[in-house]
This record gives C-alpha cells, sequence and structure tokens, in this order.
C-alpha cells in the first residue's frame, strides 16, 4: 500500500472512531450503567469538601476553606519567544483565553516559582467548578469533567494517565465496567474535559505525560499544566499558552493580611503587620509569595510584630516557632532555650531523611524510612492517607516541597560547618540546575556562621556545576556577535543566581563585605564562564558584577540586561572595560516610557584605554547625547573597537555627529555600526551619510526607527555609489511618514546596481509597515504611482554581481506567485514583486534563500490567501534549482505534500545546496522516493538534512543513508521510526559519513535500543552524536548504550534534550 494510502487508511480509522464514539455518547442518556454521572458527582463531592492547611503544626486553627479563599494570585502571559513577562493580567478562570499565537489553545502552561500558590490555584479551580461557579463570560471551556493530578502522587508503578487518573479519583467501590465506561466517556468526548496536572516538577515518571502534552494521547482534552519554571522550560514548545503565576498585588497582601486576623483576639496585629511592610522594602518582596505572606502572619502572631527579612532567615525563624507551639499544646515550656538548638540531632535526621529523598525525587516517606519516632514528634513531617489504591502503603511528607529542601539544605550546612569530609562528596550529588532552592537555603545557612565555609561552598557549587552539565556537543562558534551555547548558557544561569544570592543576603548599602567578595571571586575562579548574561534587579547587582570583574581576569565577554532601577553604580563596572574584549548593556523593559534611565556623567568612568575591547553595545535605555559623546570619543579612538551599537530612548533626538566624525577619521576601525532611536538629529545623520564618502573601512550599517526622510534616502544613495567598503546595508522599521509621490528615493536601488561591494541588503523587518499584497515598494513606504523604485530594487540582483544574500523573510505580504517566477513573463499589476522574484535564476552568486519566517506566520490573512496558491509555484521554484549553481542554503519549512514533491525531485538534479530544511512539512510517498533518490546520487552536496515533525514515509529515506555519502547531519525528530529500528541499523551498519542523528520524540524500543548499541559498538564509529531522548528505551537498552566510549559518541537521552543538532542549524 502507498505512503498516501495509509494516510487515508488513518483518517478513516479516525473518522470511525468518532462515530463510534458519538454513538456511544448518545447512548449514555439511555443506559445508567454506562453513564459517568456517579462518579463525576463523586468528584465534584471530593472537590467541594477540600480545605487549605498552610501548616501542619497549626490545622487544628487554621484551616481556610476553598469557597472562602480572599486573595487572588496575579497570573500574566508570557510570550513564546525567550519566555518574557508581558503586561498582561490573565483572570484565574481565563487561563485557555485565545490570544494572537493560538486562537483555541488547548495545552496551556502555568509556572510559577516555589510556594508561589501554583497548587492552591488548581485546587481553588477544581473547587469552584464543582460549584458551577465558573463565570459564564469567562474563556474557560464548557466542560462535563475537571480532573485534578498531582504529579507528586504518581508513583513510577503508574505506566499511563488512565491509571493516575483510577489511583487518584476514582472511589474504591467502581466495579471494573463501570471504570471502563468512564474512560470510555472521557476518550469521547475529549473536548468536553479539562485535565489539570499540578506540578510537573514533581513527576517521578518524566516519560509519563510527555505524549499527553505532545497531543500523541487524549489529543483533544483540555490540559492546564503547573510547573517551576525550570521544568516548564522542557515542555514551553508543546504548550498553546504561557502564563506565569507572579504572586500577590499588595492589596492582596492587605486582604490576606486582615482576613487572617479577622477573628484573631488581638486584631491590631494586622495593622502592626501592614505599617511594617510599608516602610520595609525588604520584608516586602517576601510577601509576593503566598506562603511566604502566610508564615509573616504565623510569626506575627507569635513573635507579636518581630520579622525576618530573607527567606532563609523567615524558614529559621519559623521552625522555632513551630517547635514552640508543639510542644506548648503539650504544656512544656521551652523557657529561653533556641528551640531548633535544644532539637538540633532530630531536625539534622530530618534534614538527611529530606536530603536523601531529593536526591530520588521522592516527596514521600514510609513509616520505616522515618525510622525514628522523635521526627514524628516534630510535627514538620505529617502522615498522609496512601497515595496510590494500587499498592496502598503508610505514608509521610513535608507540608510543601520547599520545607523539604530547606531542611534538605540545614542537614548539608552542618556537614558543611562541622568539615566532615564527606561534605564534599554530598554537595557534588546536588545538582544546581535540579536543586537550586537548596542552594539558595543553603549559602546563608552557612556564611552566617563561617565566612571561610562559605567560600568552600562557592568551590563546591562549582564542582557541581560541573559535574551536573554534560560536556558540549559542539561548541557555539566564536563568532564576532554574543551568541550563548547550550552548556555556557547553563553555567551563566547559575553564575547569576549565585550572585544575586551572595549579593543580598547582607545588604550594607553601598559596599559589599569582604567574605562577600571573596566568594564572588572565587565563583567566577571556579565555574568556566568566557561568556556570561547578568539580568540585574536592583543596584546591589552592580556591586556584585563589578567585583567579579575587579577580580577576574578570566572573562572576556558580558550581557547585562537591567530592569528601571538606579543605575548610578554603573559606573563602577564601566571602569573595568579595559578587561573586557565584548560588553552589552540591555534594557529589559519593552515600554519606552519605562526604560531604565542612565544619569548623565556615568560614562565618564570609562577608561582612558580600552585595548581589548571590540564590541561595545547599548540599548533600549535613556541615554544622554553628552553621553554617546562620551562613549564615542572615549572608545572609537582606542584603535580597537569595531562594533559600535548604540539603540538608545532620548527625549528629543540622538545626535550621532561624534559618530560621523569618527567615521571620517583615518584612525577608524569600527566595521559594523547600529544606530537606533526614537529620531536622529538631521544635523548628525546628515554628517554620517556624507562620512560614508570617504570612509573605507566600515563593511556593516545599520539604521534603525525613525528619521529617514527623503533628503536623507537621495544622499545616502549617493554616498553607496562612490563607497566601495560597504557590504551589508540594513534599513529596519523604516519611518512613518511615506516618501512624497515625487520623491528622489529611487536613487537607493539605482545606488544598489552601480555599488560593487555591497553584498547584502536587508528589509527584513518591514513587513508591519506593508499595507497590502505584492508591493514591495509599499513595503519601502514607497508610493504605487512610482513604480520604478521597486522595479529598480527588484532590477538590481540580476545586474549585481556581489549580491550573496537577499532577506525578504519578513516581507509576507509579497505574494508568493512572483518569488518563483521565471524571468521574461508576463507581468501583471504586481510588477515589482514578479520582477523581485528573478534573482535566483539570474543571479550568480546568491547563496542563500529563506522563507521559514513566511511560513510561520500563519496569522495573517493575506498569507493564507497566498498560501493556498504556493503549490502551483513550486515548479517554478523547483526549475530554478535546476539551474542554479549557487544556492547552497534552503529553507522551505512547512510545506505540503505537492509542494514537497516538486521540490525534491529537483534535488535529483541540483548539485549545490549542502542544507536542506523541510521542517514540519507534508512528503508523499513519490515526494519521499524523489529525496531518497537524490541522497542515493554520488553527485548529491547535501551535508545537512532536516526532516523533524515531517509526514513521511522515514524508512525510505533510511534506506537511502546506506549508499548516501554526503550527509553528516540529520534531524529525524518525530518521525514515527518503529520500536525495533532495523531498518535504521542496517544503514548505519553501512554509512561511512554521517556524523550527528537526532532520533528524538519517536517510538524506539529497548529492542531498538539493543541494536542500535550493539551496531555502533562493532559496525560504526564515524557517529559522533546521537539523540535518543523521549523513546520507550528502558533500563536495558540504556545500560547497553551506555557501554559506547562516551569520547567517540556523545548520546544524549534525558527528558532536558536539546531537539537542535548542533548550535549552528535552527531545525
Amino acid at each position: 500500500m502507498s505512503y498516501r494510502g495509509l494516510r487515508r487508511l488513518r483518517v478513516a480509522s479516525y473518522l470511525f472512531g468518532t462515530v463510534f464514539g458519538l454513538l456511544c455518547s448518545a447512548t449514555f442518556s439511555s443506559f445508567s450503567s454506562v453513564n459517568p454521572e456517579r462518579i463525576v458527582q463523586l468528584i465534584r463531592r471530593d472537590y467541594k469538601s477540600a480545605v487549605l492547611c498552610p501548616f501542619p503544626w497549626c490545622e487544628d486553627e487554621l484551616q481556610f476553606k476553598l469557597d472562602s479563599i480572599f486573595t487572588r494570585l496575579q497570573i500574566v502571559s508570557k510570550t513564546t519567544e525567550r519566555s518574557r513577562l508581558t503586561d498582561d493580567v490573565v483572570n484565574m478562570t481565563d487561563v485557555f483565553r485565545p490570544h494572537a499565537d493560538c486562537k483555541n489553545p488547548r495545552v496551556v502552561l502555568i509556572e510559577g516559582n516555589p510556594a508561589m500558590g501554583k497548587t492552591t490555584f488548581c485546587q481553588k479551580l477544581a473547587h469552584d467548578w464543582s460549584l458551577c461557579q465558573i463565570p459564564a463570560d469567562s474563556s474557560f471551556p464548557e466542560v462535563e469533567i475537571l480532573l485534578l493530578l498531582k504529579c507528586r502522587d504518581m508513583n513510577v508503578e503508574i505506566a499511563n494517565i488512565e491509571q493516575a487518573i483510577d489511583d487518584q479519583l476514582l472511589p474504591n467501590d467502581v466495579d471494573r465496567s463501570e471504570k471502563e465506561n468512564f474512560f470510555q466517556f472521557v476518550r469521547a468526548n475529549q473536548s468536553r474535559i479539562v485535565l489539570v496536572l499540578d506540578g510537573l516538577d514533581e513527576l517521578k515518571n518524566k516519560d509519563l505525560v510527555l505524549p499527553l502534552i505532545q497531543g500523541k494521547v487524549l489529543s483533544n482534552i483540555y490540559l492546564l499544566l503547573t510547573a517551576r519554571p525550570e521544568m516548564g522550560a522542557k515542555v514551553r514548545r508543546y504548550c498553546d499558552s504561557l502564563l506565569q503565576i507572579v504572586g500577590y498585588t499588595g492589596d492582596d497582601v492587605n486582604n490576606y493580611i486582615d482576613q487572617y486576623f479577622c477573628n484573631h483576639s488581638d486584631p491590631s496585629l494586622a495593622k502592626k503587620l501592614k505599617d511594617k511592610l510599608a516602610g520595609d522594602d525588604q520584608l516586602k518582596k517576601l510577601t509576593s509569595s503566598p506562603m511566604n505572606t502566610a508564615l509573616l502572619c504565623l510569626l506575627c502572631e507569635e513573635t507579636n510584630g518581630t520579622f525576618p527579612i530573607k527567606q532563609t532567615e523567615l524558614y529559621e525563624c519559623l521552625v522555632s516557632c513551630a517547635i514552640r507551639r508543639y510542644f506548648a499544646k503539650r504544656g512544656i515550656d521551652l523557657g529561653e532555650d533556641n528551640p531548633s538548638e535544644r532539637y538540633r540531632d532530630q531536625l539534622n535526621h530530618l534534614g538527611k531523611m529530606a536530603f536523601e529523598a531529593l536526591l530520588k525525587n521522592r516527596l514521600y516517606f514510609s513509616k520505616e524510612e522515618m525510622r525514628s519516632e522523635n521526627v514524628l514528634q516534630l510535627c514538620f513531617v505529617t502522615r498522609e492517607p496512601s497515595r496510590s489504591k494500587i499498592k496502598p502503603t503508610e505514608c509521610y511528607a513535608f507540608a510543601h516541597k520547599t520545607f523539604q529542601e530547606y531542611f534538605a539544605a540545614l542537614y548539608l550546612a552542618n556537614q558543611v560547618l562541622m568539615d566532615s569530609k564527606e561534605s564534599e562528596a554530598l554537595l557534588l550529588n546536588l545538582s544546581p540546575v535540579d536543586n537550586w532552592q537548596v542552594w539558595e537555603f543553603l549559602f546563608p545557612l552557612v556564611a552566617k556562621k563561617d565566612d571561610e565555609r562559605a567560600v568552600f561552598l562557592v568551590s563546591c557549587l562549582g564542582t557541581s556545576s560541573r559535574h551536573a552539565i554534560p560536556e558540549a556537543i559542539a561548541e557555539t562558534p566564536d563568532y564576532d556577535l554574543f551568541v550563548l551555547g547550550e552548556r555556557e548558557e547553563a553555567f551563566s544561569v547559575i553564575v547569576n543566581k549565585a550572585l544575586h544570592v551572595i549579593a543580598e543576603w547582607e545588604d550594607c548599602g553601598d559596599v559589599l563585605y569582604y567574605y562577600q567578595k571573596k566568594m564572588l571571586v572565587k565563583l567566577l575562579d571556579c565555574i568556566p564562564v568566557n561568556k556570561l548574561e547578568v539580568r540585574l534587579k536592583n543596584p546591589r547587582h552592580l556591586l556584585a558584577v563589578s567585583e567579579c570583574l575587579r577580580a577576574s581576569c578570566r572573562l572576556p565577554k558580558l550581557r547585562l540586561y537591567t530592569g528601571n532601577f538606579d543605575l548610578s553604580k554603573l559606573g563602577q563596572v564601566l571602569q573595568y572595560l579595559h578587561k573586557l574584549e565584548h560588553f552589552e548593556f540591555i534594557g529589559y523593559e519593552d515600554n519606552d516610557l519605562n526604560r531604565p534611565v542612565i544619569p548623565v556623567g556615568t560614562f565618564q568612568s570609562i577608561p582612558q584605554s580600552c585595548p581589548l575591547l571590540t564590541h561595545f553595545v547599548i540599548g533600549l535605555v535613556q541615554v544622554s547625547n553628552e553621553d554617546v559623546r562620551v562613549i564615542v570619543d572615549a572608545l572609537c579612538t582606542n584603535n580597537a573597537l569595531t562594533f559600535l551599537a548604540l539603540w538608545v530612548t532620548e527625549i528629543f533626538y540622538l545626535d550621532v555627529t561624534a559618530v560621523a566624525n569618527v567615521l571620517q577619521s583615518k584612525c577608524s576601525t569600527l566595521k559594523h555600526l547600529v544606530l537606533g532611536s526614537r529620531r536622529f538629529g538631521a544635523v548628525g545623520l546628515w554628517s554620517l551619510v556624507q562620512a560614508l564618502h570617504m570612509n573605507c573601512v566600515l563593511m556593516n550599517l545599520e539604521l534603525s526607527k525613525y528619521g529617514l526622510d527623503d533628503e536623507i534616502v537621495v544622499a545616502l544613495g549617493e554616498a553607496l555609489e562612490f563607497n566601495t567598503t560597504l557590504t551589508h546595508l540594513s534599513l529596519l522599521e523604516v519611518p512613518d511618514t511615506e516618501f512624497r509621490k515625487d520623491s528622489k528615493a529611487e536613487a537607493l536601488p539605482n545606488a544598489y546596481q552601480t555599488n560593487s561591494a555591497l553584498t547584502q541588503l536587508d528589509v527584513s523587518d518591514i513587513c508591519e509597515l506593508a499595507s497590502q499584497t505584492g508591493a514591495i515598494c509599499d513595503a519601502l513606504r514607497f508610493t504605487r504611482a512610482q513604480d520604478s523604485e521597486a522595479e529598480a530594487l527588484a532590477g538590481a540582483p540580476q545586474t549585481h554581481s556581489t549580491l550573496a544574500q537577499l532577506d525578504l523573510s519578513g516581507i509576507c505580504e509579497l505574494e508568493t506567485e512572483a518569488i518563483c517566477k521565471a524571468p521574461g513573463s508576463t507581468q501583471t499589476q504586481d510588477s515589482e514583486a514578479e520582477t523581485l522574484a528573478d534573482p535566483p535564476q539570474t543571479n550568480s552568486t546568491l547563496t542563500q534563500l529563506d522563507s521559514n519566517v513566511i511560513w510561520a506566520l500563519e496569522l495573517s490573512e493575506v498569507f493564507r490567501f497566498s498560501r493556498t496558491k504556493w503549490h502551483s509555484e513550486a515548479e517554478e521554484l523547483a526549475d530554478a534549482l535546476l539551474t542554479n549553481s549557487t544556492l547552497t542554503y534552503l529553507n522551505l519549512s512547512g510545506i505540503s505534500d505537492l509542494e514537497s514533491e516538486a521540490i525534491c525531485k529537483a534535488m535529483q538534479s541540483n548539485h549545490a545546496v549542502t542544507d536542506l530544511i523541510l521542517y514540519e512539512s507534508v512528503i508523499d510517498s513519490p515526494g519521499a522516493n524523489a529525496l531518497a533518490e537524490a541522497l542515493k546520487s554520488p553527485d548529491t552536496q547535501l551535508t545537512y538534512l532536516s526532516l523533524g515533525f515531517c509526514l513521511v514515509n522515514v524508512d525510505v529515506i533510511i534506506e537511502a543513508l546506506q549508499t548516501n555519502r554526503s550527509l553528516t547531519h540529520l534531524n529525524l525528530t518525530t518521525l514515527d521510526i518503529p520500536p525495533s529500528a532495523t531498518v535504521l541499523a542496517k544503514s548505519l551498519q553501512l554509512n561511512r559519513t554521517l556524523t550527528h542523528l537526532t532520533l528524538s520524540y519517536n517510538r524506539i524500543s529497548n529492542t531498538g535500543a539493543l541494536l542500535l548499541a550493539q551496531t555502533l559498538l562493532d559496525q560504526n564509529n564515524t557517529l559522533a552524536y546521537l539523540d535518543l531522548s523521549y523513546n520507550k528505551i528502558g533500563d536495558t537498552g540504556k545500560a547497553k548504550l551506555e557501554l559506547i566510549d562516551p569520547k567517540r559518541l556523545i548520546l544524549k537521552d534525558s527528558f532536558d534534550s536539546n531537539l537542535e543538532l548542533c548550535a549552528n542549524h535552527p531545525h
């Protein structure tokens, strides 16, 4: 049967299943035996009766009913790109609301830091649903059933999600037939079910829920996930909406405090606590966490208004408070004794148990594991009902994971302070990637008692980090731009967190203590970073960064992201610029009105000589023109600076006169210049353009934002006719004032035709200014009446022999037909676009054509219209590929079966393309066969092929590897490779060129893993990197794979895997 036939069979099977499910659903009202209503009512009853008890040691007097939860958690949306927080606040029942990137979200991820209220949110949501209190006007789906599962309660014996539902939610007395009927209803009515998975980070079996999140199981069910950010990062790519609980607002905190003390014998405590918070910023920071707010209320009650200001101190006070309260109930007065010291041994034993369980990712303990009755009496661990009906056992647990992490840190602190020989070995096992919260508690516990041991602790952090973060598969090439490799980014995250903790636990104004300085010096000494990104949140972080730079001789590249706070300490960082090769200072506020303001005169701290500094970037901050002149005068006269970027917001305009003067200087070394502002000074910009006439060094120029009027464009065009060194010109986000109909703007494209140096023209970001389809002149803000300018630009590549890259990736409204038209075809009213389409066939030096961004813009109505016509023009592009001899990189991700067939057939004759990206494409049987034949051809030059997430007969492609002698990198992510992997193993036995192979998210089983391992051990010694993450490989298969020499083959099989083959390729 053909592959297309297989697809049709799958569709038929799906339709049959759907119809059968509907028929079954229609009978539910007639047959009570298959109606799940009884089970649903029992689930509702459990949700209704749930109560919230923050602390087990005061559960008798402190319980909150969920129907009277008196605060709302502030939930904000996050961007998909780089997962940045927005200002968009989301109500609890609107988490499934549509947004620009997804009109019908199905999988929603809610992240939150420890103790931020994720579980309370889930409980409250389930409670309100059980009482039918979800507002009718909310965007929450109208569902029949809401199923809330706690990931921490999913034992390793649980094999699938249905077993988890049975284990946690279904009553014990449900018989087998009733249970099967319930799950039949769930499978047949998926769009009427919401499944909530609370605490992905507490999941023992990481592979249990991944197929569910990916949509391979219960693909139409609504799915709501909660997780800590480090776990959320591993599943974000599969989610339709990203949200984050950022905690309480100021009003929420006050409401909570008022309600907490409303029935207290001393209601004045509420005012005392609120007054304290109003005048203490450090204490106020703690209240963003709902649990910390509750703890502060409890401590206020116990101590009559004495408060800690740091999280570790808060938990220390809480332990003493809990012990006192426990013994007071039993009539035992501890007097003036310190409870924590008095019961030090019991607490240490509890901490050891907590630490050992964390290493195994366990949150529950059996009675046998407790080992000491004294532990039970300390009230921090409480007896829980059996978490499993499959294997009922008496178990105990901490009230919250952060308590377990605190006690683990307490145990480790005691080991470190006792100078125990085994303390270093214990810390080596504590991964800062997976258990950072423990390290965050640990540092202050040790530092307040022994400065030297605190420095030793930093050294252990470095050792543990190097142990936890694997060696890079292929480090990111050291380009001029600041790009972090996978390992560099992981180290940078840890350094960031440690720097924040060290800087903040002792607040002594404008200075750091001596031991803090020693710890910061040790931090960069023991964690190998050549490139570091630091996210600054307060002025003390600037002090910490300056101390790191003062003592470090190993950090050449530094990027600082800053919020809007007092930046007067930035000068202390700038005074060490002479040690750096690359420095960036960038604001992370998107709102122009809230951009960080750098005080005037700050840049006076730049040393007179910075002989190493080649790259300097200031972006998205407010800088005065006085300081711009200081920057240029100080740095551009050092004969070292080659890259200068000033993307600033100035109240009036950015004066670039000083930059122009530098470009006119014979001593200038600047090769790359980026200038961006809300407005340029006319005089300075005119001087800059005139400087291009005589400058013979500058190769890249990017002018962004506003200020390019007609006269400037004409002058720029004239300058390009004389300039012989500028190779890259970028005009991004050109002005919002249209050129006049009688504009001389054709000077720019005309100059481009005569300029013999320019190799790259970038207009990729102008699509948002385009007003209608098919007119590149509109996109460039030229009027439709003046066709000549666009025609000139379009015709330029035909006569311009040095063009190497044409970037049109953002012009989403360009007619797709024109991209593929052959030269000399009949011109329509969209003649400009059609003329632009000629270059891939007539230009002899074009090396890159990338349409990936176009395919990604699926929300554009115009694009969707054009996309439906694309298959008819695919043959035009295929014909162009037959004759083109220079195009090396081709990205056509997302094409359909008709298009892919034409492209794949063209690849049989094209011997120039080396990188082919067909990510998320549909490739039918003729297309797959054509691509396989291309791979078998001895003349093929393909070295990189990405078929990730394609619908394709993968065996045909894999068989071609047996004779292929060109491919080095192959991505076969999510291609339904069968469990046995027999065809793949046979091909690897014969292939001698493939070095990187990605097989993540397939169905490879133990049997397949054993076969692959044996092949790599005995018959293939060229493969250097193999990604098998997210397959169905058990312990036997993993053990066999681990026999392969890790120095010869990098093997990735962890849950946190990267889909990319290497840093160079996005797909």
